[in-house]
């Protein structure tokens, strides 16, 4: 082959699988490495594969050649790889669908590049229900640990399980001595490593595992669990953990930790464990139902309100916004002032070319009574493209009487195109027999957290 067709060879092998700035923006090392007990036997691949430079020492440079060879992992146009960097979820997925083989449907209308494996990860079991909101977030390995177990073709019922299950296959080992760290991100060399267990075990091949990782995974899986089948912890808990029925596993002390907003507690903090009557009274009544229901409406609301496209958006988003917020205390009239506010936004949207993206995600356990009804939820926003005049109040239809000084009227956004931003807030709720979002306290922005 001449030089001139290997060098047009290398730049079409190394295409990056994403959207530019999207699974693959870089958060910093992972410093956590899964120990990889069996001996893998490098492949005879071609050498394009082998050019990676930054994977000549690294401990998976094997697992890594192997799988750009059978062309279910590529590199970057910079000849990296990227070995450290941590794999997104839809990276990850993408993955093991590519890897295992199933078939793709032909993707219809717009959409995110790796929504036709979301739907083969579906279709195959590899994910359930909503498990996830933004697929382009950092994976974890509890639910790293969920995706190979089913895509093994294994079943499992409870986190704990699912961990559990996984490492008695060999599909994970710990971290050292053992230790699970179900919460930590996991970088792209070690992703692989698990597509290449996956498929050994779908062949029938017996993998080494980690004992010391099995002891841990039978500890978690014989934890106490909460109404929605997550690890409760017992050790390391936040300094307010008297206010909470159970502390999670899964969820960090500083979400718990977020201070009360003084402005709201006027009628006191009411935790599920600190009054139970309170929030079992004709207000508001509390049981699973309620609060799945109120999850979903509060999540759906902000997949809306945060996830904005110019090119797409038009009036039924402005009939799918008030369809969600409660009615009480508002009249025909004020309703109808607020739906021609959000049309006259969209028409904004539509001039400025303006596209956010986000997500947030509603916990079910951290139930608060600040005279109203609060959920704290954690969520993630980004600014993907807007002009200036998008960050001058003065400049734009945003008001408050929409969305209670949401999003644009956040002081720390000011002027930051492309800055993903994450962190806690309180989402109020009103029971008005449709489980909808309390509309004069929809808000992120007057009461949260940046981490």
């Amino acid at each position: 082959m001449s030089k001139r067709k290997m060098i047009t060879f290398i730049a079409a092998i190394m295409v990056v699988t994403s959207v530019p700035g999207s699974i693959f923006a870089a958060e910093g090392e992972n410093s956590s490495t899964e120990s990889v007990q069996e001996t893998v036997t490098e492949v005879n691949a071609p050498s394009i594969f082998t050019a990676f430079k930054d994977i000549t020492n690294h401990w998976g440079k094997a697992d890594i050649v192997n799988a750009a060879t059978k062309g279910y992992v590529n590199g970057y146009v910079d000849g990296t790889f990227k070995p450290n960097q941590d794999v997104s979820r839809a990276e990850f997925i993408k993955m093991v669908v590519s890897a295992i083989g199933f078939a793709l449907e032909q993707q219809q209308g717009s959409g995110p590049w790796y929504k036709p494996y979301i739907e083969a990860a579906f279709i195959n079991d590899v994910i359930k229900g909503s498990e996830y909101g933004d697929y382009n977030v950092a994976m974890t390995r509890l639910e790293m640990a969920r995706a190979a177990v089913r895509a093994a073709g294994l079943t499992a019922t409870s986190d704990g399980e699912y961990m559990l299950i996984a490492t008695k296959n060999g599909l994970i080992h710990g971290t050292g001595k053992g230790k699970l760290d179900i919460q930590a991100t996991t970088t792209r060399a070690q992703s692989v490593v698990i597509i290449e267990r996956i498929l050994k075990v779908r062949a029938g091949e017996v993998l080494p595992v980690d004992e010391e990782a099995i002891k841990n995974a039978e500890d978690l899986a014989n934890a106490k669990l909460d109404p929605w089948g997550r690890v409760i912890r017992t050790t390391n808990l936040p300094k307010n953990a008297q206010d909470f029925s159970y502390i999670l596993a899964e969820i960090p002390n500083e979400m718990y930790e977020m201070p009360y907003d003084d402005s709201l507690a006027f009628s006191g903090i009411y935790s599920l464990k600190t009054s139970k009557t309170r929030l079992t009274d004709d207000y508001i009544k509390y049981d699973k139902l309620f609060i799945d229901k109120s999850v979903k409406k509060i999540e759906d609301y902000f997949d809306l309100i945060l996830n904005i496209d110019y090119q797409t958006i038009d009036y039924s988003w402005a009939n799918e916004v008030q369809a969600l917020l409660s009615k009480d205390g508002t009249s025909d009239l004020a309703r109808k002032n607020r739906l021609n506010k959000m049309k006259k936004y969209v028409d904004w949207v539509k001039k400025n070319k303006i596209v956010t993206k986000g997500s947030v995600k509603a916990e079910p356990s951290m139930l608060y009574e600040f005279g109203d009804i609060y959920m704290r939820s954690s969520f993630e926003f980004t600014i993907v493209s807007a002009p200036k005049a998008a960050f001058n109040w003065d400049d734009h239809l945003l008001e408050w009487s929409i969305f209670y000084d949401q999003t644009w009227n956040m002081s720390f956004i000011k002027n930051k195109v492309g800055v993903k931003f994450k962190g806690y807030t309180d989402i109020s709720l009103r029971n008005d027999g449709y489980y909808r979002l309390w509309s004069d306290g929809v808000d992120i922005s007057d009461h949260y957290k940046l981490l």
